[in-house]
């Protein structure tokens, strides 16, 4: 079979089909074997034919270890078998420190790390203890009692909730050929009326008598951390067994009676995996097509917050000189206010000047003077009054009008593009209101106000578990979506009532300009009238029989011009408080268009953000694509690939199976590199009992009951 039809993928995965087939196998011989330790695995060792005859006698090993509750090698024996006709010498190699004839009386002849034995007919054994030696692997065994470790000398007759921790790892100073081709066994007996809820995680458990046995199989070249637990009263367990041996299985592996229509099945699905790959692609492909749409939309809604953000602008600009000129306008009114005081005083005093002229004719030439001064006075207070006053008042007017034109003119401008961006806000506000339906559980509805986002967004912020769950965090960048798109709407609602507010106040300001020209002209041709009015008194001085006839008119009309200049006084106290209303109304308007103009900022700004977001998703999308691709193009070659899967599955089996048991595995001698035929070479390691010790009774002492590995050679001796 060629290796390059079957895909990498399935080499994978291959191999651990293949582990478990093994180790539903091994468990099914094994279960027996775990009544007694001894090499009873013997129908499954691997027994390989003798080669030419080499200098040592054919043989098989037996290597038996005790080791220490805590699986520290105590004790290392090695039964060495041989099958030999009689009248023949047998040769073996290696070093022990004692060696013992297990089958006749014969002497056993040691010559440095030759041992020679004369043969006989059937079986020979003998046994060899070594001084030192190195397992193929550690164990690391520890007991734990209501989760603190233990000893296991302190272990016996306790009782509360017992955990049995194995770890098996490869021994770097042993020899690593049979940790990489020998099959672990590692098997457990608890007495079930003193332990209970067993569990040994991935083990076979089965029932002997009272005793629940328990089975962990390790496949070669494997470390592994194995536990058991149980709840335990008066506790004892007679130790850890442990076997290691070669497996070989030898079974045909035919595909189709395995799996049947499961590899149809496997198919169909394969092809139903590659059937929706493709349409996934297409989605993916239609979507990227679509975005270009979406694209241009944002790229209008940024150009229509650009044009917003510079109205804006012009609008705050108009707001400060409208203030400025506002400003202006109420100091221009204060001095007015100052002037007109003046008159007011002067033409007083030009009353009362000449009601004492008038009425005392005596005095009419001091009078003269007086009024000659009082109306200089005056002729300086209508010239003060129209340079200082009327003319900035006038001007300042003209300057208001002027810049609220333009304030008006930026208002246009500004609600020019209104209504689209009025449209796009709710259609943004819309989808995103409908792809998110838990909106409503919060009180959102498609006509709630900003007022009514912000509250629900206080509310969701104060979920404990918006830091750790996304949908929380989706919900909140969908709340936050709306609020804007609402302020964006409230926004536009509200330019539109500020331009529809400012006509008046343009008319207002209009008429104050044409107010304050009358004002200015009245002022000047006064101040030209009392200029006329001094040169009138002087000649008047002169002829002071005509002068107190025209006096006493002038007296009358300077108590109309007194009322006059009172009442103006009046009308300016009140044009001064107009004015300084004015000046803090178009302060806060100031403040509110520059507020505008931040939003608009941070308008653009989103929308700047949105669009690079958009790009940011059109990257993503394509990505999306190019894996779409990719992953069509990997179904579409796993379908390929798995078409004959059937055919070839049972020769990948086969291949796997020997290639983990070590099937190909030629026995070599622990003891010695010298033994070179070997038939096979097995491990039965013990460790020691955890038991409580019974008290002597004073009866006939009995004979010393034998030891396991004593029992263990006897089964040799039969």
């Amino acid at each position: 079979m060629n290796p390059n039809r079957i895909s990498p993928r399935w080499r994978r995965s291959r191999r651990w089909l293949c582990l478990g087939l093994c180790s539903l196998l091994i468990l099914g011989a094994a279960v027996p074997y775990l009544g007694t330790v001894v090499p009873c695995l013997s129908a499954s060792i691997f027994v390989q034919a003798a080669e030419p005859a080499p200098p040592n006698t054919p043989k098989e090993e037996v290597v038996y270890a005790k080791l220490s509750a805590a699986g520290k090698i105590e004790n290392i024996y090695v039964v060495n078998s041989f099958e030999n006709p009689a009248n023949t010498t047998i040769i073996d190699y290696g070093r022990y420190k004692k060696i013992r004839n297990m089958s006749t009386t014969d002497e056993i002849t040691i010559d440095g790390d030759r041992i020679t034995a004369p043969g006989r007919d059937g079986k020979f054994f003998y046994e060899g203890v070594l001084s030192k030696a190195e397992l193929p692997w550690r164990f690391t065994i520890r007991y734990y009692l209501n989760d603190r470790q233990i000893a296991p000398d302190q272990l016996a007759g306790r009782d509360g909730a017992l955990r049995i921790s194995i770890k098996t790892q490869k021994n770097r100073s042993g020899n690593s050929t049979y940790f990489k081709n020998f099959t672990l066994q590692i098997g457990l007996n608890l007495d079930s009326t003193k332990c209970s809820n067993i569990i040994a995680r991935d083990a076979t458990i089965a029932n002997a008598g009272k005793d629940k046995q328990i089975l962990f199989t390790i496949m070669p070249n494997q470390e592994k951390d194995l536990w058991v637990s149980a709840d335990v009263t008066d506790f004892e367990f007679p130790g850890v067994s442990i076997n290691a041996i070669n497996m070989s299985l030898d079974f045909d592996v035919n595909g189709n009676d395995l799996f049947g229509s499961e590899m149809t099945k496997l198919r169909d699905g394969v092809a139903e995996l590659d059937d929706g790959a493709i349409k996934l692609r297409n989605g993916a492909d239609e979507l990227n097509d679509g975005f270009g749409d979406f694209r241009k939309g944002i790229i209008e809604a940024r150009d229509g917050t650009f044009k917003i953000r510079n109205g804006a602008s012009e609008t705050a600009d108009g707001a400060r000189r409208l203030n400025d000129g506002m400003i202006d306008l109420d100091d221009g009114v204060g001095e007015l206010k100052t002037g007109v005081n003046k008159l007011n005083d002067g033409s007083y005093q030009l009353y009362t000047g000449l009601e004492n002229f008038a009425s005392g004719s005596g005095s009419l030439a001091a009078a003269l003077v007086d009024i000659n001064n009082g109306a200089g006075t005056l002729a300086t207070g209508a010239n003060d009054l129209y340079g200082k006053g009327a003319v900035p008042l006038r001007d300042n007017a003209a300057l208001l009008a002027n810049g609220f034109s333009n304030f008006t003119n930026g208002l246009t401008q500004l609600t020019a593009g209104n209504e689209s961006l009025l449209s796009a806000a709710n259609q943004f506000y819309s989808a995103v209101y409908q792809s998110a339906p838990a909106l409503a559980g919060f009180g959102i509805t498609e006509n709630s106000s900003t007022h009514d986002i912000n509250q629900a967004i206080a509310q969701l912020k104060q979920n404990p578990n918006l830091t750790t769950d996304v949908g929380l965090q989706q919900l909140l960048q969908a709340m936050q979506q709306l609020a804007f798109y609402r302020g964006v709407a409230e926004y536009v609602t509200g330019v539109g009532n500020l331009n529809a507010g400012a006509a008046p106040l343009a008319d207002g300001l209009t008429q104050l300009a044409g107010g304050s020209q009358a004002l200015a002209d009245n002022t000047k041709l006064l101040a030209d009238g009392l200029v006329d009015f001094q040169k009138g008194t002087a000649t008047l001085a002169q002829k002071s029989a005509e002068f107190r006839t025209g006096a006493n008119k002038l007296a009358n009309g300077s108590r109309d011009l007194y009322d006059g200049t009172s009442e103006l006084v009046t009308g300016v106290d009140k044009l001064k408080s107009g004015t300084t209303d004015l000046v803090s109304g178009s302060g806060e308007f100031r403040d509110g268009t520059i507020e505008l103009y931040d939003g608009t900022v941070t308008l653009a700004n989103g929308m700047v953000d949105l669009e690079k977001g958009a790009f940011d998703l059109k990257d993503a999308i394509a990505k999306l694509f190019d894996g779409l691709v990719k992953l069509a193009d990997g179904t579409k070659r796993f379908r390929s690939e798995t078409d004959r899967f059937n055919e070839d599955l049972p020769q990948i089996i086969r291949d796997k199976m020997a290639e983990l048991l070590g099937n190909d595995f030629k026995p070599v001698s622990f003891i010695s590199k010298k033994n070179t035929q070997i038939g096979s070479v097995q491990f039965v390691l013990q460790t020691d009992p955890i038991k409580v010790e019974k008290a002597k009774a004073d009866v006939k002492p009995k004979d010393k009951p034998k030891s396991l590995w004593q029992r263990i050679l006897d089964l040799f001796r039969r």
